[in-house]
């Protein structure tokens, strides 16, 4: 679960850089947040819990980022994965 808290800073990293270039971050949590592993393994759950199709995800980083652009959502803006489906189609 160590992989959690390192996705999260990851994430937090990428915030940072997309904000240093004027471009709206991912996701917007409260500034100083410092989240647990036992926080972030219970947001991605319960995230999990109520997206339907979601658990047939195979990817832990995009339900991760999911997860936490659904409970820190940035205000007055479009969330970039809104409405996109939690799985790909297959190949054709």
């Amino acid at each position: 679960m160590i992989y959690l808290l390192g996705l999260v800073a990851a994430y937090g990293s990428a915030n940072a850089a997309l904000i240093d270039r004027g471009v709206p971050p991912l996701y917007c949590a409260p500034e100083r947040l410092s989240l647990t592993v036992d926080q972030v393994e219970r947001i991605v759950t319960l995230f999990a819990d109520r997206s339907p199709g979601i658990e047939d995800a195979d990817s832990l980083p995009i339900v991760t980022l999911f997860a936490l652009e659904d409970v820190f959502p940035c205000q007055n803006r479009i969330r970039p994965f809104e409405g996109l489906p939690a799985t790909l189609p297959p190949p054709n």
